[in-house]
């Protein structure tokens, strides 16, 4: 007859969190995770609605370098070749680029600053051409780019805009 003596060493914590780490485990903590976040966003959703574009103004904080970060989303800050290189990218997969502002000088004013982004090297680039419509409606066109930028002069909701609209 033989005995066996046991010998019991304590195991140190790292040792017992090894063995925990395991797929049934992972899938337990994910599926805690998802259902954190299911709850969280639900408790904001009922707190302060569904559409968080209305704390685009009321509810945010300023950046460090002076800039308005509002809670409900991300601003980013592209440069010229970001831009360039976003639609150049959509172009190459066959998407056609089309943008269109609607309304007054302000509107215009961005609409030129667009162009402006998108207009990087124009005397090198010939592929671009600005097509005047009836004054003071512009299409801005870059062929490489696959791009149409317009401006619609429009003071106000009329119906010629809300035709413009269920034309395109």
């Amino acid at each position: 007859m033989s005995i066996r003596i046991a010998s019991y060493t304590k195991k140190s914590s790292a040792e017992w969190f090894i063995e925990q780490l395991n797929v049934e485990n992972a899938k337990l903590v994910a599926v805690a995770l998802v259902i954190g976040f299911i709850g969280y966003h639900g408790v904001l959703h009922l707190r302060y609605g569904p559409d968080s574009c209305t704390w685009l103004l009321s509810a945010g904080r300023y950046k460090g370098d002076h800039e308005w970060q509002p809670y409900g989303c991300m601003l980013h800050r592209y440069s010229k070749t970001d831009a360039r290189r976003c639609l150049r990218y959509l172009a190459f997969w066959g998407k056609y680029n089309s943008f269109a502002f609607i309304g007054d000088s302000r509107l215009e004013q961005l609409y030129e600053y667009f162009i402006s982004v998108l207009k990087t090297r124009l005397d090198v680039d010939t592929s671009y051409s600005t097509v005047d419509h009836h004054m003071p409606n512009y299409t801005y066109e870059d062929h490489k780019l696959r791009l149409s930028v317009t401006f619609i002069w429009s003071e106000d909701v009329s119906k010629t805009m809300v035709e413009q609209f269920r034309t395109w």
